[in-house]
């Protein structure tokens, strides 16, 4: 590794000039490069201008159960990225050609999501500070020491990404769950919207209508309501009719027949003449109908009733 030279650090305040691995070489001469560590993992990468320490870093994170792919500068491990995003990356400061820093500035750039751990040997405050701004996982400087506090860094990253990844999943569950809510909120709105227009249905035709006219729900049968026309028709108050099923209220027989066809085909039922007992001895003749009425929540049936008894004299 390099000896300290003040004339190579940048005018950095220099912390540890000592590299990550000595081999005793002349390796220092080398334009006052430190050996870059850069790694590419589909998980993590190792980026090294000098081959032993890529040896080395490789084998280290693949005993920790990465695919690893390492590159000898920042170049070649752009061109590695730009196949495909990597999750960790470990590069040195000083490499030929880009630095470490534009590297991190790179990588943040184009993939935010990936964790970028930063090496050297000349560590500063501002280098340092500079890093973690750009948004590096990590700073370590060299020598470790141990391997163990990269590894650990390497876990570190691993376990905040899964915790990501989680949080991710987290996130869209409670997003889908939103979205149903507002599928559910949208559909009552419209459900509300249905019963306005019914209501406005009833207020304008209904109510105007000369004939005899009931509204009636499909489940049991119930008559929702009945128009003026209707009551006196059959001389009969509009609760003694509405909230009731048809089989219960003064209707003749057989209406409720007609309204069960128009639910079953959906269709509106030809008419046809029917005979009421008025109960004191007279009868009264009706040309019964009825058509369905449909809404997005509920069915619904309009009884139609024209008066024929004339006819009948």
């Amino acid at each position: 590794m390099e000896e300290d030279d003040p004339a190579e650090a940048d005018d950095e305040e220099i912390v540890d000039p000592a590299g990550l691995a000595d081999d005793g070489g002349d390796d220092d001469e080398d334009d006052g490069q430190d050996p870059a560590v850069a790694s590419v993992v589909t998980g993590e990468a190792a980026f090294d201008d000098e081959e032993d320490v890529r040896l080395l870093l490789e084998r280290e994170i693949r005993d920790l159960g990465h695919e690893v792919v390492s590159v000898p500068d920042a170049n070649a491990a752009i061109l590695q990225m730009v196949e495909r995003p990597f999750d960790i990356v470990i590069t040195d400061i000083r490499m030929p050609g880009m630095t470490g820093i534009e590297l991190t500035e790179w990588i943040k750039g184009e993939n935010p999501e990936t964790d970028v751990i930063v090496i050297t040997a000349y560590a500063s405050v501002d280098t340092a500070a500079g890093a973690l701004r750009l948004g590096a996982f990590d700073y370590l400087t060299k020598p470790f020491g141990e391997i163990e506090l990269l590894t650990s860094s390497i876990n570190r990253a691993v376990e905040k990404r899964a915790l990501e990844q989680g949080l991710r999943e987290r996130t869209d569950e409670l997003e889908r769950a939103n979205a149903e809510l507002r599928t559910e909120v949208m559909e009552r709105k419209e459900a509300e919207e249905d019963v306005r227009r019914l209501s406005e249905f009833n207020q304008k035709v209904i109510a105007s209508s000369p004939a005899a006219l009931a509204v009636v729900k499909d489940e049991e049968q119930v008559v929702v309501s009945v128009n003026p026309a209707f009551c006196e028709a059959f001389d009969i108050a509009k609760q003694a009719v509405e909230g009731k099923p048809i089989k219960d209220s003064y209707l003749m027989e057989g209406v409720e027949e007609v309204v069960q066809k128009a639910f079953r085909t959906n269709e509106t039922t030809t008419p046809q003449e029917m005979r009421f007992d008025t109960g004191d001895g007279g009868e009264r003749w009706f040309l019964v109908s009825a058509a369905p009425i449909r809404t997005m929540t509920e069915a619904h049936a309009l009884l139609v009733l024209h008066d024929t008894t004339e006819r009948h004299r």
